[in-house]
């Protein structure tokens, strides 16, 4: 695969490039199988994948260095939002992972 930090090509099923440690695509938390960066969910299992702090600043090496990098800063409101929003999530999150095509087609056919 190649690393989309440094052009390098990289051998093997490694998380991160072998030359500039940047990660070379998302894991699935459910069942490990890599996905490309841009994946949203996974190609085995079908759940959504998401970035970890540390995939998303090892992309980043100038972040990883102590550089100035700029962060969102979000109000009180957008923070009780983004916490409904989680909290939702993990209530649904079992019965989510049971789901196949035939269930969401039902529900948004």
């Amino acid at each position: 695969m190649v690393c989309r930090g440094c052009n390098v090509e990289n051998e093997g099923g490694g998380k991160f490039c072998t030359s500039c440690g940047a990660p070379l695509g998302k894991t699935c938390q459910h069942c490990g199988k890599v996905g490309q960066l841009d994946d949203l969910f996974c190609g085995a299992c079908g759940l959504t994948l998401v970035s970890s702090v540390d995939e998303e600043s090892a992309a980043d090496p100038a972040a990883s260095r102590g550089s100035t990098v700029t962060t969102k800063q979000y109000s009180p409101r957008d923070i009780e939002e983004i916490l409904t929003l989680r909290r939702a999530l993990k209530k649904e999150e079992a019965s989510a992972g049971a789901l196949n095509q035939e269930d969401v087609d039902k529900l948004f056919g």
